[in-house]
C-alpha cells in the first residue's frame, strides 16, 4: 500500500532574516516576507523578541502558497 504525499504540505523553517520586521513594546512585527521559501514556518522570535503580530502586508509581494504560524502570535492585521 502507498503514500500520496503531493497533497501534504512541508513548512520549510525560516529565521527572522527572512522577515523585514519591527520591534515594538519589546514584541517582534513582521512587515515584509523576503524569504525563498514558498510555505514558510513563521519563526516564534525575531531579533530574540517573540513575534507578535503579523502585519497584513507581511506576504502580499510573494509567492507563498501555506504559512505555518506558531503559538504566540496574537494578532494578524
Amino acid at each position: 500500500m502507498g503514500c500520496i504525499l503531493k497533497d501534504y504540505l512541508f513548512y520549510e523553517p525560516t529565521t527572522d532574516v527572512d522577515y523585514i520586521h519591527e520591534i515594538k513594546n519589546d514584541k517582534a512585527n513582521s512587515i515584509y516576507y523576503i524569504g525563498a521559501p514558498n510555505n514558510p514556518s513563521m519563526p516564534a522570535t525575531m531579533s530574540n523578541k517573540d513575534t507578535n503580530i503579523i502585519r497584513a502586508t507581511t506576504f502580499n509581494a510573494s509567492n507563498v502558497s501555506g504559512v505555518y504560524i506558531p503559538e504566540g502570535i496574537t494578532e494578524i492585521e
